[in-house]
């Protein structure tokens, strides 16, 4: 039976397949033009492809994008996971035009990931897992793909409500909340509950939804070195937040693309609150402006901008003053902090403050180049 979820495309949801799209688009034009070859996206939880509404879902889209490349030195080729009967007969049917550069299997994604790299081989490859809970997505079927030698991204969903329903079994003496408990210590892949009890005692569900992430960013560096992972709040148009959408991936550049995404994803949804929130205030009874609203109004978006450049260059001197590094290796460096928050443009603004300043004693290369090297002074 198909889930009450595709009923209707929410906003969140929008906002999410917006940026997996938008991602997926950046990746296989910087790796795609590389390689001169195949680059891959699975959807390890597809669904039908279309809601009841109308609404185009993930594999739709990317097969929509995937079918612009057609004839061209680069191809994407989409892979389909879903498990629900009558969701997989949608998705044949919703994705039959992309058949071409598209491949969906019945059944779940631990039951296809083996098969899915086998024939991904040494591909490029953009991994969207967005499971309903927390069953699908244990360690056991997503460590083989962290774990991959080669060039893997992972978008994974992970709601922070389940694992603390889950985890509120802890200490439970009563019948089910052993099978309850086991479902965590799946995800985490664990011998045994305790290992992620103590977290919860310590920290709550923060503290298991960081050592979930910090147990991702772990598996990729085991087999590809340095390794980025970071979370994006996926929050309905009331500021509510109804999921973790977490980014892994192994390279600087995937980090900043997809930082540059959810900034400019970010700054939309900003715009989507304020409108709502406007509405709202015209559907109550009329108020008269306060002292407090005329002496002090919000700041506009270029006051914002400002604000950040100036925080963003202060930072930057701070940390590389008397070094040499390259624009990217500085990105790099300030993404654990303002991930999602900054983009591309406040860090050039911020190299033009900073040499005009003379905090920036010399550089070799364009500001926007990532590879340009500056030289701050002492």
């Amino acid at each position: 039976m198909e889930h009450a979820h595709f009923k209707e495309l929410q906003d969140w949801s929008e906002r999410k397949h917006e940026l997996i799209i938008k991602y997926l688009k950046g990746f296989v034009k910087i790796l795609g033009g590389s390689t001169k070859g195949i680059v891959y996206y699975i959807d390890g939880f597809a669904g039908p492809g279309i809601y009841n509404d109308g609404a185009k879902g993930s594999p739709v889209r990317a097969g929509e994008y995937a079918q612009t490349l057609i004839g061209k030195y680069y191809q994407l080729h989409c892979i389909n996971v879903e498990s629900d009967q009558t969701c997989f007969l949608n998705l044949e049917q919703n994705t039959l035009a992309y058949e071409s550069c598209i491949t969906n299997h019945h059944g779940s994604f631990g039951d296809y990931v083996d098969r899915i790299l086998e024939e991904i081989r040494d591909r490029p490859a953009v991994f969207f897992l967005d499971p309903f809970g927390l069953k699908g997505i244990e360690w056991q079927h997503i460590y083989p793909v962290l774990n991959r030698p080669y060039i893997t991204e992972m978008l994974l969903r992970i709601n922070p409500s389940d694992i603390s329903r889950l985890a509120g079994f802890s200490g439970v003496d009563r019948l089910g909340a052993e099978k309850k408990r086991q479902i965590l210590t799946n995800l985490y892949g664990f011998t045994n509950s305790q290992e992620w009890e103590q977290i919860w005692d310590a920290d709550r569900t923060d503290g298991l939804v960081e050592l979930y992430i910090k147990s991702i960013l772990d598996a990729m560096q085991q087999e590809r070195g340095k390794s980025f992972a970071f979370t994006y709040d996926i929050k309905t148009i009331e500021d509510r937040l109804k999921y973790y959408l977490i980014f892994a991936t192994q390279h600087p550049k995937g980090a900043v693309l997809m930082s540059n995404i959810i900034y400019g994803r970010e700054c939309c949804y900003e715009r989507d609150v304020k409108e709502y929130k406007e509405q709202c205030l015209e559907m109550q009874p009329a108020r008269q402006l306060s002292m407090l609203d005329i002496m002090n109004p919000p700041p506009t978006e270029k006051e914002i901008f400002s604000n950040l450049v100036n925080s963003l260059k202060e930072e930057i001197y701070e940390r590389f003053a008397g070094k040499t590094c390259s624009r990217i290796g500085i990105h790099e460096a300030m993404l654990p902090k303002w991930f999602g928050i900054v983009s591309g443009s406040h860090l050039t603004q911020a190299f033009k403050g900073l040499e005009k300043e003379g905090r920036i004693a010399q550089r070799f290369g364009q500001l926007s180049e990532p590879y340009t090297t500056l030289v701050f002074a002492k």
